[in-house]
């Protein structure tokens, strides 16, 4: 019995220690050259306003010297409060990541700040409202009503609060709080409750940034805000509200 078996373990042995056959390389998917060079799209990512003018103040964003210069007036300034406070879409701001930047002084509408060395975004389209931003919540000319959510530019006394308190708002709105509530007679827990509606409707408001990333090539990104810009047909407010009025009214 022993002498028919020793074959078959030979035979086994032999088989295991015999080399694979080589498998075939494997085959070169075939790719397109629009796909190749296909970019990632693009979407609107959607960010706080109170995130998005600590992000103005560090420096974060930087203007192309081909921008135009600010333009808004203390008008247009209250125009996007107003739509912010109200929680209306303000449009995307598009905006170009890069590397490598070197420290540069930018200035957003009345309001200077020190960018430093590294990454940071350009401004494709959007510099108006950034400026507008910037005015309201670094610097300290436009004020907000608690009571009736009226904006104004000097505006000060009872209830009148400082956009910028407002928006970004950190340890100093106690103490501002505080000392207006004393200064003109005010109830500190009466003032509490009307401020706590203002952050969340102002410094909570959502904007959307579309960011074209650092590998987009520059001919992209123009050509993604031409196609933005200047295509289509646009519709006027007027076409807009007869048919969504038709819409609502044949339910």
């Amino acid at each position: 019995m022993t002498a028919r078996r020793q074959p078959a373990k030979a035979r086994a042995a032999a088989k295991a220690v015999a080399p694979a056959a080589p498998a075939p390389p494997p085959r070169e998917r075939f790719v397109p050259d629009w796909a190749r060079d296909r970019h990632r799209s693009v979407h609107g990512s959607p960010i706080r306003l109170g995130t998005l003018s600590r992000a103005i103040a560090r420096g974060d964003f930087r203007l192309p010297r081909f921008q135009r210069p600010w333009r808004w007036s203390d008008d247009d300034v209250l125009a996007l409060l107003d739509s912010l406070l109200a929680g209306y879409h303000t449009g995307e701001l598009l905006l170009w990541e890069r590397y490598g930047l070197p420290a540069s002084t930018e200035r957003f509408g009345e309001i200077e700040v020190a960018a430093p060395a590294g990454r940071g975004c350009l401004v494709v389209d959007g510099q108006q409202r950034l400026g507008a931003i910037a005015t309201a919540a670094l610097g300290p000319r436009f004020a907000l009503h608690l009571l009736d959510g009226r904006f104004a530019v000097g505006a000060a006394g009872p209830w009148w609060c400082p956009v910028g308190i407002i928006i970004g708002w950190t340890g100093r709105a106690i103490d501002w709080i505080r000392g207006h509530a004393a200064e003109h007679g005010l109830d500190e827990e009466h003032l509490i409750d009307a401020f706590g509606p203002a952050v969340d409707a102002l410094d909570g408001a959502t904007l959307y940034t579309v960011t074209f990333e650092n590998g987009w090539p520059l001919d992209r990104v123009i050509e993604s805000y031409r196609r933005l810009n200047t295509t289509g047909v646009r519709m006027s407010p007027e076409d807009l509200e007869a048919g969504l009025r038709r819409a609502v009214e044949e339910r």
